[in-house]
């Protein structure tokens, strides 16, 4: 059974000290990649570089709150 993970490619997360409607501040997830016993995320960063890190590892940077995700033209939701 593949590994579950609420990322999607799509979605965009920004730094919590970031201003999130600056589209140049902010992480876009392209794909991920599932795994034996992880998913890999590949995401766009801050200076526009593909990077890939485990799924695991870029949901606890969301639930430890170092990233937030963006929603609508730039707020930043609630977690």
């Amino acid at each position: 059974m593949a590994p579950q993970t609420f990322l999607a490619p799509g979605q965009r997360y920004v730094d919590i000290a970031a201003d999130p409607w600056r589209v140049d501040q902010q992480l876009t997830i392209l794909q991920i990649a599932e795994l034996p016993g992880d998913s890999v995320v590949t995401y766009r960063s801050f200076n526009g570089d593909e990077e890939s890190t485990s799924a695991s590892r870029f949901e606890a940077a969301i639930s430890g709150g170092l990233i937030v995700p963006v929603i609508g033209t730039g707020r930043v939701a609630a977690c």
